[in-house]
Parts: C-alpha cells; sequence; structure tokens
C-alpha cells in the first residue's frame, strides 16, 4: 500500500506506507489552502478468484474544504 497526495504545482505534500495513516489537510499544525489535491493510490489485493494477488492503481482528485 502506498498513498500519495500532490498539490496542484506537483508536488508531494503527504505519503504513507501505512492504510491506517490518513491524510487530514494538516501539515505542522497548520491547514493546507482549501482546494484540489491529487491522489494516488497503489496497493496489492486479492485477485476476484481470490488466487494470487493484483495490483491496484487508483489517481483523482480530492476536495479539501475548511
Amino acid at each position: 500500500y502506498n498513498m500519495q497526495i500532490f498539490n496542484r504545482w506537483g508536488k508531494l505534500i503527504f505519503e504513507s506506507n501505512d492504510i491506517k495513516i490518513q491524510w487530514d489537510g494538516i501539515d505542522q499544525n497548520k491547514p493546507f489552502p482549501a482546494g484540489v489535491y491529487v491522489y494516488k493510490i497503489n496497493a496489492k489485493g486479492e485477485n476476484a478468484n481470490n488466487v494470487g494477488k493484483k495490483m491496484i492503481y487508483l489517481d483523482g482528485f480530492v476536495t479539501l474544504i475548511l
């Protein structure tokens, strides 16, 4: 599992390899500005037939509202 959050200029602002650690929109006790951020998630999960592992690649946008 790997999740990355990028700002509008493509700068990596958050990364986690632990599915229990989520992005809360805060950096060094200060909230990021409200806006649209890009996320990328890569994870390994079971295939539909429960045999072997399959890589899952997701990306999209998340809107941060304060």
